[in-house]
């Protein structure tokens, strides 16, 4: 199991919630799972097929369990996370989104 910084989370209109890796961790094939999320090369980030059906931070743990289970990382947020338009109690919630799906 390796650990992968997560360098952004931004909530679109459009694409709704996108978490982004450090450089050099792709997801591309992580539609083969087939649980609604897709990888969006042009925003290096990971994203729901359906991003109305999801709140953030259900998407959030989603993300986060899926890729530990089908990949092996844990993506990790931190200091350096860019959090864009994201307000303040939203960041919360996902930060514990992302600790309960940890291992």
């Amino acid at each position: 199991m390796s650990t992968v910084e997560v360098v952004a989370i931004t909530i679109d209109p459009q694409m709704g919630l996108l978490v982004r890796p450090v450089a050099g961790h792709c997801y591309e094939h992580i539609y083969r799972v087939a649980n609604g999320l897709r990888w969006n090369g042009q925003q290096s980030s990971i994203v729901a097929y359906e991003p109305q059906r999801w709140a953030a931070i259900e998407l959030a743990k989603h993300i986060a369990k899926t890729v530990h289970a089908e990949y092996g990382d844990l993506l990790r947020l931190s200091n350096a996370t860019y959090w864009g338009e994201v307000d303040s109690s939203t960041q919360l919630a996902i930060k514990q989104a992302f600790n309960e799906a940890a291992p």
